[in-house]
C-alpha cells in the first residue's frame, strides 16, 4: 500500500514541499483530467474514507464498509472559456448500478455516484478573458 504523504513533505532535491507540486499542477479542479479524480475526493470525504491514498487504476473508485462506488462526473462550469455554461444537470445523485458495472468493467460496484462540479459544491467559477 502507498503511504499517504502529507503537503508538508519535503522534496529535498528541490527545497520544496510536496504541497507546493500539487498546488501548481492541481490547482484546477474542474479540468477534464482532475475532475475525476476530485469528484472522487468529494464523494470520498462525504463518506469519510479517504483516509488511504487512491488507488490509481484500481477495479473501483472507493471502498464503503463491503459496498463498492462508481464515481463519474461532468461539471456545469467547465475550466477553459465558454460563452455560456454546459448543460450539464448539478448535483449528487445515488444509483444501484450492479447491472450498468457489469456492462462497462469486470467487476461489479454496488453504488454509481454521478457528481456534476462547479457550483453546486462552492467552487469558484474560473472566468477567462
Amino acid at each position: 500500500m502507498i503511504e499517504k504523504r502529507s503537503c508538508q513533505d519535503d522534496i529535498p532535491v528541490l527545497g520544496v514541499m510536496v504541497g507546493e507540486y500539487w498546488s501548481w499542477a492541481y490547482s484546477d479542479i474542474l479540468n477534464n483530467t482532475d475532475r475525476a479524480v476530485f469528484a472522487e475526493f468529494v464523494v470520498g470525504s462525504a463518506l469519510g474514507v479517504t483516509e488511504a491514498p487512491r488507488m490509481e487504476w484500481d477495479a473501483i473508485d472507493l471502498r464503503y464498509g463491503d459496498k463498492t462506488i462508481e464515481v463519474k462526473s461532468s461539471a456545469y462550469v467547465q475550466s477553459w472559456h465558454q460563452r455560456q455554461d454546459s448543460p450539464a444537470p448539478r448535483g449528487l445523485c445515488l444509483f444501484r448500478s450492479r447491472q450498468w458495472a457489469r456492462e462497462i468493467q469486470p467487476t461489479a460496484v454496488d453504488h454509481l455516484v454521478y457528481l456534476s462540479l462547479g457550483r453546486c459544491i462552492g467552487l469558484p467559477v474560473p472566468r477567462h478573458h
